[in-house]
């Protein structure tokens, strides 16, 4: 039999824990296609404004402070219109931005793909912050495949930092909240930047989390599986298991 991690990242740590190498394996989870359009016109954001934001579910447990607070000293540097959008998340967000008094686009939670995407294509950067990092960082997955330049931050608790590699040449995951502005201030006014990140986040995400990829590589282990086990003497010890014992559905 084969274990699946969801990235490389936690297929170390599996190992590390005492996972037998000759059945760990890792493939992502994976990422649709972009759909067409976006949300700047239903939320009225000009076309000259600079997008950032980020989606997450609706749960404070996992709430980052640092997007808002690093967004709220780019936008007061940045000599130019910058918004940020928020689809779903915790209400501490909320809460957060009332005490820092920026007005942040609060959008209700999608959970349907066109909604995410559509909300993902009204984006120019990704401002993602979670406060006990990533496993594999599907949202970021998700942002990458849309050409989206991320910043994000390491792990404020715990030590999830598979991000790292999941952003890897498409943006920065960041030290810190100082850090973290800095680069968010670069890709705001660095337009050349912030192109170039988004074109190697959407090249990476093609090449590595978007669907048929991640399907191929799924069936590659079931193929390998069925091949080394379904032999007729396997066959033959299953058919002699006891009827209770049988999990498999029989005509």
């Amino acid at each position: 039999m084969r274990t699946v991690c969801n990235s490389p990242w936690l297929l170390r740590r599996w190992l590390a824990n005492g996972g037998d190498p000759r059945k760990g394996t890792a493939v992502y989870i994976g990422v649709e296609r972009p759909t067409a359009g976006d949300l700047r016109g239903e939320l009225r954001i000009p076309a000259e404004a600079l997008v950032v934001g980020l989606h997450q579910r609706p749960d404070d447990r996992i709430f980052s402070e640092i997007p808002l607070r690093a967004f709220l000293g780019v936008a007061s540097r940045a000599r130019r219109d910058v918004r940020f959008a928020l689809l779903a998340g915790g209400d501490a967000y909320k809460r957060q931005a009332k005490a820092l008094g920026l007005d942040v686009i609060f959008i209700p939670e999608s959970g349907e793909w066109p909604g995410i995407s559509r909300f993902l294509n009204t984006l120019d950067i990704y401002g993602h912050g979670r406060l006990d990092g990533e496993t594999y960082g599907i949202a970021i997955a998700e942002a990458m495949i849309h050409g989206l330049p991320i910043v994000s931050h390491k792990a404020l608790v715990g030590s999830y930092n598979s991000h790292v590699e999941t952003v890897g040449d498409g943006g920065r995951v960041c030290d810190g909240a100082e850090e973290y502005e800095e680069f968010l201030l670069r890709l705001v006014t660095d337009d050349a930047l912030r192109a170039r990140l988004g074109a190697a986040a959407r090249k990476r995400a093609i090449e590595n989390y978007m669907f048929p990829t991640t399907v191929e590589r799924f069936e590659a282990i079931y193929e390998e599986v069925y091949e080394r086990y379904c032999t007729e003497e396997f066959l033959r010890r299953l058919e002699r298991l006891p009827r209770s014992q049988r999990w498999w559905r029989e005509a």
